[in-house]
């Protein structure tokens, strides 16, 4: 069975190696990154500079003038870079031990009516919320809504990060509530990493006797191709899944198949998306 398994993700990932070889060879757009001595950081395209201030277009369109005086540093960075930040704090659906930074976001959306938006409202603390709208298939079902804290800590930078959050939610119209709280550990670095994780589950106030387990992890294979397993061990019954993740200039797109241990010759596609954006001020600096 692991060998079909491994045979089929090599036949859904070879257009993706192939494209990332391709491209590797093309001239990438850059952006700009500007941290100012307050602490404020912004990306976008610088329009106009002279010897006093820039003018910077930022990711979502708008223009604001900041003066020299007031920047610390300015780096240059492609537009896969950065949707390569911003997806690399999770793996399908999993979190790492890696934050988003303030200010910084991203929708992801998956299976179509999988959605959620996750926000970095400090360096070290992103605050997500999704919901699965059933409504469009039953009005008397709103389906489920939920937040997804995470607080993050750098043990060893590049080498180990640990994290704690959950999941809790409920489901609209209906008295359930539930939830996960989890505390995980990361070893490597945002491109090449290991995820341990260990969690208990609650429905309407009631906690699961036995934890959840779940092992995660990444491997750069590509330019700007990865591969990615993300794993769950849920009271005696195995949940795998293997894939992918390739980064395109305004989004990163997630591929793979999700195999129960214990239905044999059983697996379900994954296919998601991530778009980052920002939320800075758009006031002058």
């Amino acid at each position: 069975m692991v060998r079909q398994v491994l045979f089929i993700l090599l036949l859904v990932l070879s257009p993706f190696f192939s494209a990332a070889q391709s491209d590797s060879t093309k001239a990438k757009p850059k952006l700009a990154e500007i941290e100012l001595k307050s602490g404020k950081e912004y990306q976008g395209n610088i329009v106009r500079q002279d010897q006093e201030k820039l003018r910077l277009r930022q990711l979502d369109g708008t223009e604001i003038e900041i003066s020299l005086d007031h920047i610390a540093s300015i780096n240059f960075i492609s537009e896969l870079d950065l949707v390569r930040r911003y997806a690399q704090t999770r793996y399908f659906f999993a979190p790492n031990a890696f934050s988003l930074k303030k200010g910084e976001a991203y929708y992801q959306n998956a299976w179509i009516f999988f959605n959620q938006v996750s926000v970095g409202l400090s360096d070290n603390f992103t605050l997500g919320m999704g919901t699965v709208p059933l409504f469009l298939f039953d009005p008397e079902v709103l389906g489920p809504l939920w937040i997804t804290p995470k607080l993050c800590l750098p043990v060893i930078e590049d080498k180990m990060n640990v994290a704690v959050g959950g999941l809790y939610g409920t489901i609209l119209g209906e008295n359930v509530t539930f939830g996960i709280t989890y505390a995980s550990a990361t070893f490597g670095n945002i491109d090449n990493n290991a995820t341990v994780s260990i969690g208990y589950g609650v429905v309407d106030g009631e906690w699961a006797d036995l934890p959840t387990f779940a092992f995660s992890g990444m491997v750069k294979a590509g330019h700007h191709t990865y591969l990615v397993t993300e794993n769950y061990y849920i009271d005696g019954f195995l949940i795998m899944s293997f894939g992918g993740r390739t980064d395109f200039r305004k989004l990163s797109l997630d591929y793979g198949l999700m195999v129960p241990g214990e239905f044999e010759g059983f697996f379900l596609p994954w296919l998601g998306v991530t778009v980052p954006f920002k939320f800075n001020d758009p006031k002058k600096s």
